[in-house]
């Protein structure tokens, strides 16, 4: 699942970020965000991930009025894998920030 959900609209603008709870423990030394960089929150990176490989918190910053597509691995990259090595099928997630 993710905070905010894929789809959500009129997130507010600002400091922003992204949770991703995983059904899970994944391996906590890769991870794979695919897509071209305007179509992420600036300064994207990953802020802290749970003990159990679970919970992961990306942070960035979002723009007022736009929309964003943040990739969850890919066709060439999937560093997001399970602790046993199953690689998680490619995901993408849509949200749209409120206009000023």
């Amino acid at each position: 699942s993710s905070t905010p959900a894929a789809g959500s609209q009129d997130i507010p603008a600002g400091p922003f970020t992204l949770v991703l709870v995983f059904d899970r423990p994944m391996r906590t030394d890769s991870y794979s965000i695919v897509g071209s960089a305007q179509d992420v929150p600036t300064g994207f990176t990953v802020g802290k991930v749970g003990g159990d490989g679970k919970t992961w918190e990306f942070n960035g910053s979002c723009e007022p009025g736009r929309t964003y597509t943040i990739g969850l691995n890919g066709d060439r990259f999937r560093g997001f894998k399970s602790k046993d090595g199953v690689e998680l099928e490619p995901v993408t997630l849509r949200f749209t920030t409120r206009a000023k």
